[in-house]
């Protein structure tokens, strides 16, 4: 049986969403949104919210509605229900992983398009970072600094072919390459560009 426990919305990650059942045992694909894999290691914990659908697994658990499902998009800090699976097993190989709460076909049909978290303190204990990378929940709401201007916040990060882009406003993305990013200051939250501020695209 999975534990219900609430945490704050702002404070989990997707890490990856469920694709069909593999085997009898509980397997099930994996599609990863994650940039670390690593972080899924044997008994590591991970949450999926309370929906209609898993509340189905976890009947004696079971209090919350589909209003409660998370949108990652429009994070706030509001708290929301979500049930603890340990992780088996996972095949990178093969993108199956397995939960020690889920054990039959049957229910793991029923995780099925649905979306699981990491805390982000979890991720940042599972996580090395080299020099020069940062996660994305670091990187999302600070301030672009160009000669002492604010240029904008960040409000997304996406990934286009090998390269990954800032996004300002929709019509304003900073790639992160030296050529415009010289510095990203964590301690002030401020990202130092140079030329981005001819990227901006008026609508």
């Amino acid at each position: 049986m999975s534990i219900s426990i609430d945490l704050l919305e702002s404070d989990v990650i997707g890490v990856g969403s469920f694709g069909k059942s593999v085997g009898l045992k509980g397997g099930v694909r994996v599609f990863l949104i994650t940039d670390f894999p690593e972080i899924l290691c044997v008994n590591a914990r991970f949450y999926i919210p309370h929906t209609p659908t898993t509340n189905l697994l976890f009947p004696h658990n079971a209090t919350a509605t589909s209003h409660d499902m998370i949108n990652t998009q429009t994070k706030s800090d509001k708290t929301l229900p979500f049930y603890m699976l340990t992780l088996h097993s996972y095949n990178a190989q093969a993108s199956v992983i397995r939960w020690n709460e889920i054990t039959t076909r049957e229910n793991a049909d029923k995780l099925r398009n649905i979306t699981f978290y990491s805390t982000i303190n979890d991720t940042r204990k599972s996580c090395h970072l080299q020099q020069n990378e940062f996660f994305y929940f670091d990187i999302i709401g600070m301030k672009i600094v160009e000669n002492g201007e604010i240029l904008g916040i960040v409000q997304d990060i996406q990934k286009i072919a090998n390269t990954y882009y800032f996004v300002i406003q929709k019509n304003f993305l900073i790639p992160y390459i030296d050529r415009y990013v010289l510095e990203i200051n964590l301690s002030t939250q401020e990202i130092h560009t140079i030329d981005a501020k001819t990227l901006h695209i008026s609508s």
